[in-house]
C-alpha cells in the first residue's frame, strides 16, 4: 500500500526501507536473545535503536495514505473508498499467513500482527483523510486515541499469562500491533504530510517537544517479548514518534533520491517492496535458528547472525521480486497462488501441532503461504482497482 503512480517521494521510500533494515536486525537479535540481565550494554543500545523501526515504518505508511488519497480522489470513475477499504480487508485476512509463519498466532494468542495493524490503521486514517482533514485534526485524533489506550495499558503487567487472559476483543484493540496505540504513528505521518511551509516549523516544534518531554518520563527497555507486545508506554510513543517525525521533516528537504549509491537505492527498494521484505527476512531468521549448531549462544553469535541475515535479505530481495513479477504474469496465476496459500496454511496448522519438531517444520511450510501472499497481493490489488473503476473510465 505504497505510493501509486506519480512522482515518488524518495525520502518516504528511503526511511521506510531504513525502518525495514532496523527491524530486520532487531528481529535477528531478539529472536535468540539471552536473559535481559545477561545482555551486554552495547547489545541493549543496539536493540534500543532498533525500537525506532516500527514508528518510522508506520509514520511513512500514514503519509502514504494521504498521498494515495490526493492522487486518486479525482480520478474519473474510480470508487477510491471502496477500493481502499477492500484492499485493507484483503491485507488483513491474507496477513495471517505471515502470523502463522512467524508463530505469532500461537505466541500472542491471536493478537493482531503487523499486517493486521497496517490494514486497520491505514483504513482508519483513510476514512479521516476522506474528509480533507488538516494536520490539526490528525493530531487531535491521535491524542484522543492514545488517551483511550493509556488507562488500559497502565493496568497491564506484560506477561504471556496476562495476554492469554485478555478477552479476545481487548487483545484485538490493545495488544501487539492493534489500532491502539499504533494508529498514533500513522496519524503523526498524515499530519507531517499535511504540514508545508511555515507550518513545518510548528510541527517540528511539537515533535521536538515530544522528544524533550520523553526524557523526563520513566524510560523503558523492552528486553522481554511481552514488553514489546505492550510497548506503547508514553516515553516510547513520544520519543520514537518525535525523533522519527523530525527525521521525515528533515529528509523532505535534504534527500533527493539514492542516485548512484547502491546502499541508498537498496534502502529505497526495501521501502517500496516492504511486504516481500518482511516475509523474506523472517524466513531467513527462522532458517538460522540452529546456529551456532548446539553451542552456547553468545552476543557475538547474535551479531554475526544478524549481519548474515541482513546481507542475505539484501541479496535475495531483487531475485524474489523479479521472480514474483515474472510468474504473476502467467495465466491462472492468482488461482494457483491461492491454492498454494490455502493448502500450505492448512498443512502448517496440522504439522505444527505435532510437538517441537513439527512446530519448526510447520513454520517453514507456512512460509509457502506467506510468500504466496506476497506474490499475489499485487495482482489482487490490481483486480480490485479494475473492479472499482467504471468500464468507460478504463477505456478512456
Amino acid at each position: 500500500m505504497t505510493q501509486p503512480t506519480g512522482k515518488r517521494l524518495y525520502e518516504i521510500d528511503f526511511l521506510k526501507g531504513l525502518a525495514c533494515y532496523l527491524m530486520l536486525f532487531g528481529h535477528a537479535l531478539r529472536a535468540r536473545s539471552v536473559g535481559l540481565d545477561e545482555l551486554a550494554f552495547v547489545h541493549k543500545i543496539i536493540l534500543y535503536v532498533m525500537d525506532f523501526s516500527g514508528p518510522m515504518f508506520f509514520i511513512a505508511s500514514g503519509m502514504n495514505v494521504c498521498i494515495f488519497w490526493d492522487r486518486s480522489r479525482k480520478k474519473e470513475g474510480f470508487a477510491v473508498t471502496k477500493f481502499y477499504l477492500a484492499q485493507a480487508v484483503v491485507l488483513f485476512v491474507l496477513g495471517y499467513t505471515y502470523n502463522l509463519s512467524i508463530a505469532s498466532l500461537f505466541i500472542f494468542h491471536g493478537a493482531p500482527d503487523i499486517f493486521q495493524g497496517v490494514a486497520v490503521c491505514t483504513a482508519f486514517v483513510f476514512l479521516i483523510t476522506r474528509f480533507r482533514s488538516n494536520a490539526i485534526v490528525y493530531l487531535v485524533v491521535a491524542v484522543a486515541m492514545y488517551a483511550i489506550y493509556l488507562p488500559v495499558r497502565m493496568k497491564i503487567d506484560p506477561t504471556g499469562e496476562t495476554l492469554k487472559a485478555m478477552p479476545f476483543l481487548q487483545r484485538q484493540l490493545f495488544a501487539h500491533f492493534s489500532i491502539f496505540p499504533w494508529v498514533v504513528f500513522f496519524l503523526i505521518g498524515a499530519a507531517i504530510h499535511r504540514t508545508q511551509g511555515k507550518w513545518e516549523w510548528a510541527m517540528a516544534a511539537l515533535l521536538g517537544g515530544m522528544v524533550i518531554a520523553s526524557v523526563f518520563l520513566p524510560q523503558a527497555y523492552f528486553g522481554d517479548i511481552y514488553q514489546l507486545v505492550f510497548r506503547g508506554v508514553p516515553s516510547y510513543v513520544m520519543q520514537t514518534g518525535g525523533v522519527a517525525g523530525l527525521l521525515f521533516l528533515l529528509m523532505r528537504h535534504v534527500y533527493k533520491g539514492g542516485g548512484k549509491s547502491k546502499i541508498l537505492r537498496a534502502l529505497e527498494f526495501a521501502g517500496v517492496e516492504s511486504f516481500m521484505f518482511l516475509i523474506l527476512h523472517y524466513f531467513l531468521i527462522v532458517l538460522s535458528f540452529p546456529f551456532p549448531f548446539g553451542k552456547e549462544i553468545t552476543p557475538l553469535h547474535m551479531y554475526i547472525r544478524g549481519v548474515a541475515i541482513i546481507v542475505g535479505t539484501a541479496l535475495l530481495m531483487p531475485r524474489f521480486v523479479r521472480w514474483r513479477d515474472r510468474v504473476s504474469q502467467q495465466d491462472g496465476f492468482v488461482k494457483k497462488a491461492f491454492w498454494m496459500l490455502g493448502i500450505f496454511f492448512a498443512l502448517s496448522l496440522v504439522i505444527s501441532a505435532a510437538g517441537p519438531a513439527g512446530f519448526f517444520i510447520g513454520r517453514l511450510l507456512a512460509f509457502v503461504s506467506a510468500f504466496s501472499f506476497a506474490f499475489v497481493f499485487g495482482p489482487v490489488r490490481q483486480r480490485l482497482r479494475e473492479k472499482y473503476t467504471k468500464i468507460d473510465a478504463r477505456q478512456t
